[in-house]
């Protein structure tokens, strides 16, 4: 209103209208942070969430702060573009790195350019401070957004900074004293930024086309590898890749195993792991990535699912080796079945015919009364009882 009005500006007359956005923001910021920060007045203490859960605080004030500049270059030169930039897709920063201070030095001219052209009264303050108050917004230096960064949250500030560009190639057309300066400036802006648009909706196209694709362009990031280890399961299950099927589930291993080893806390990220093992067969280690989930989470409302698909995959394993008689090993299998679902009484009643075929008396002996305790009503399992006395 400075700015743009004729009239001279008093203060006093907008008072009341700033005192009514400083409340609306109190409110929203008292909302947000109950919700984000929560009761405790501790950030998150998952990784996923608070990417600078492992920095200390000089490191993440000059990743803030690199972050600033890292904006900055992105709306200069929008390349290479991810979907996430979550942990360890940029390593933590601190004071010795001459990028930090050249955030420093960009970050003091901005605001010295802000108040000189405020001071002139020129609009070009506005664009400026729209562009500050902005981006500074969502850098992480005035609250926690729960990213790294994202390019997305810059799309408010980038209207300041379009609005600088075009004031810039229009003081470099008046310096110039050439009309035509201004379009040969910007048609090669404009070829190269829609150039890159269009190139870039292709790895839009879907979701396994964008993980697949921004794994490569950020292959340190938890979030993308983890995503890429789940869209190659869904290219394995995918009628028109029946022979790809084993060489995508590999990938996904390959991805997955990365994630958990960038985060040994990923949750997500073991149970994924564990469904791409089963599924080439490799039931024991899926156990061991199930086992770790839900460890860390116990109270997964998909624990049960998952257990019982395993203890299914051991006994159809158990089964494939009682088809060419070697009933000892079979027997394994279809124990671990029983260990993880030892509520199904065709388990125990299989597991009492393959000990017996493997001459385990006692087991068979054990394992038939169990099946029957649990389903008396199964004319099979009744027909056994009396086997062994």
């Amino acid at each position: 209103m400075y700015l743009f009005s004729e009239e001279k500006f008093q203060v006093s007359k907008y008072i009341p209208m700033f005192v009514g956005l400083l409340i609306v923001f109190g409110i929203y910021y008292a909302i947000r942070s109950s919700i984000v920060i929560g009761e405790s007045n501790l950030q998150d203490t998952e990784l996923m969430n608070n990417p600078y859960l492992l920095a200390d605080e000089n490191q993440k004030m000059a990743t803030k702060l690199f972050i600033y500049l890292k904006y900055f270059l992105l709306l200069l030169f929008p390349h290479p573009l991810s979907c996430d930039y979550g942990y360890n897709s940029i390593p933590y920063k601190n004071f010795s790195d001459p990028l930090v201070w050249s955030a420093i030095i960009l970050l003091i001219l901005t605001i010295i350019g802000g108040i000189i052209f405020f001071k002139k009264k020129s609009w070009v303050s506005f664009a400026i401070a729209f562009y500050l108050l902005t981006i500074l917004l969502v850098t992480n230096l005035v609250f926690n957004v729960g990213a790294t960064m994202g390019e997305r949250l810059v799309f408010h500030s980038s209207l300041g900074f379009c609005m600088l560009l075009g004031y810039g190639i229009y003081w470099v057309g008046i310096q110039s004293k050439n009309a035509a300066v201004p379009a040969l400036i910007t048609i090669p802006i404009l070829l190269l930024y829609s150039i890159k648009t269009y190139s870039r909706n292709f790895a839009w196209q879907n979701d396994i086309t964008l993980a697949l694709t921004d794994v490569e362009t950020m292959p340190e990031s938890i979030a993308l590898n983890g995503n890429a280890a789940s869209r190659c399961i869904d290219l394995s299950e995918m009628p028109k890749n029946k022979s790809k099927e084993k060489e995508y589930i590999l990938k996904s291993i390959q991805y997955g195993t990365k994630a958990v080893t960038l985060h040994p806390g990923f949750v997500n990220g073991f149970l994924n792991l564990g469904i791409a093992y089963a599924k080439i067969d490799s039931l024991d280690k899926a156990s061991e990535c199930w086992d770790k989930a839900f460890k860390m989470y116990p109270s997964h409302p998909n624990k049960k699912m998952y257990f019982e698909l395993l203890a299914n995959s051991y006994y159809k394993k158990g089964y494939e080796f009682g088809g060419i008689q070697n009933w000892k090993e079979g027997q394994k299998y279809i124990q671990k079945a029983v260990d993880l679902n030892p509520t199904i009484a065709r388990y125990w009643y299989d597991l009492g015919g393959f000990s017996y075929n493997a001459q385990d008396l006692p087991k068979a002996k054990s394992a038939w009364e169990k099946a029957y305790q649990i389903d008396p009503n199964d004319s099979l399992i009744r027909s056994v009882q009396g086997i062994l006395k």
